[in-house]
């Protein structure tokens, strides 16, 4: 009976790295009598340890990059369970109730200390924004008017040195975090650059990664033509089922 034989290629590209590391391995082991000597294996060699090098790297950098969020968003503060005192939250928002009392009936004029005030008949609300870039702007808007007025601010009574520190720090964690999400997403183009993941590349892309595993796959599979399962030696997956009475009832 006729089986059906699928020898796939996977497209996640840290699965793709280790079939590829594989694959180099049997090669390696098999010396001069490889049959993939018949490709470009040295090259072959070359995007594996590129792909292998930018993947680990992107990896790393990704959790930095978490590890910096945390870090800022801990400085920062949470609403979530109330504002931790000493956090550039907890500052912003002391510093509103302060200026609420200060200018009780002309509000407006926190427009001066970047709060966004809203206004109406029926309500008054000073925003406080939600996402990390806002919050430390409105932290070093506070911060520059504060030290602008000088001894007339009315926020000389607040610990307006922690608040430059916490505001600094955030704003350094958040750039770090940032920083690293970019050197993370590099890492991935020179990956899958080298892979053949980028933009108008396909498995037929030469001196690609995902070039040299499907020439190596078409090669074996006429080597072992009648005995697939030998690829899986070689890191390969396959797959052999036999058609059902439906399928071949339609190919007939």
């Amino acid at each position: 009976m006729k089986k059906i034989v699928r020898v796939t290629v996977p497209r996640n590209a840290a699965k793709l790295i280790v079939l590829a590391l594989n694959i180099i391995a049997k090669h390696l082991a098999d010396g001069a009598s490889s049959i993939l000597n018949l490709l470009n294996m040295a090259d072959m060699q070359t995007k594996t340890d590129i792909a292998n090098v930018q993947n680990k790297l992107s990896d790393k950098k990704s959790k930095d990059a978490e590890t910096a969020t945390e870090d800022r968003d801990l400085v920062l503060g949470s609403r979530r369970g109330g504002i931790l005192t000493g956090t550039v939250l907890y500052y912003i928002m002391a510093v509103r109730d302060v200026l609420l009392g200060v200018y009780k009936g002309n509000e407006h004029h926190l427009g001066d200390w970047s709060f966004e005030v809203n206004t109406s008949i029926a309500e008054l609300r000073v925003v406080i924004p939600t996402h990390a870039p806002e919050q430390i702007a409105l932290a070093k808007g506070i911060l520059a008017k504060h030290q602008a007025d000088g001894a007339a601010s009315p926020l000389s009574y607040l610990n307006m040195a922690d608040f430059l520190s916490k505001t600094e720090e955030a704003e350094i964690k958040h750039n770090l975090s940032k920083t690293l999400r970019q050197q993370s997403e590099l890492a991935i183009q020179t990956r899958d650059l080298a892979i053949g993941h980028a933009r108008e590349q396909t498995s037929y892309t030469p001196h690609t990664l995902l070039f040299y595993i499907s020439s190596a796959r078409d090669v074996l599979l006429g080597l072992y033509r009648g005995d697939e399962r030998e690829l899986g030696d070689w890191g390969f997956n396959v797959v052999m089922s036999t058609p059902s009475p439906s399928s071949k009832k339609k190919a007939e």
